[in-house]
């Protein structure tokens, strides 16, 4: 699992359309000026490591061993940590909605290559295998731009990613500070 994570956080930075901070905790100590500049952002899936990079601030790493769970077990299982992968790399890189404009071009010269091969030479085989892929660049195509339509939209809704009850939040503070000094 390591070394997925590993391998799924530099996929991640190499496809990021701006920095992306390598080996963080999703847990981190950060000032008052960076807390409010990673939360200005209105998005429906807050990436903490993209909005870190992001807003640009001097970062210092602390070291730590991590120990083992001591009580309870993780809810995250292979369906919600493939879910926040995807919405990881959706939320931090533009380039998986790029890539059919980058890899078109050379697949329509390799389809123009086959059919002028198959008009030629009567080979039936070329055009089976042009239209298969074909179908498969169209679904890979269609799956790419459906899902950041939907990260558009959700977007667009510019709904807050939380709400403080400062009201509650006080009382808490009050009652947390009464039982250390009483």
């Amino acid at each position: 699992m390591k070394l997925i994570r590993k391998f799924y956080y530099r996929l991640t930075k190499a496809t990021a359309d701006e920095h992306f901070i390598l080996d963080m905790a999703e847990f981190c100590v950060m000032n008052r000026m960076v807390r409010e500049a990673v939360c200005q952002d209105r998005t429906s899936f807050p990436f903490i490591r993209a909005s870190l990079g992001r807003v640009g601030f001097a970062v210092k790493n602390v070291p730590y061993k991590r120990h083992q769970r001591v009580a309870g077990e993780s809810y995250y299982n292979m369906w919600r940590l493939l879910s926040f992968g995807l919405a990881g790399i959706l939320s931090s890189s533009t380039l998986w909605l790029r890539v059919p404009a980058y890899v078109f071009p050379f697949w329509a010269t390799l389809a123009l290559g086959l059919s002028i091969a198959r008009w030629q030479t009567g080979l039936e085989i070329y055009f089976e295998a042009m239209v298969l892929s074909a179908l498969v660049f169209l679904s890979f195509t269609a799956t790419g731009i459906s899902l950041y339509l939907a990260r558009v939209y959700k977007n667009g809704l510019r709904r807050p990613n939380f709400f403080v009850n400062h009201k509650k939040s006080l009382m808490q503070n009050r009652e947390a500070s009464l039982k250390i000094t009483g």
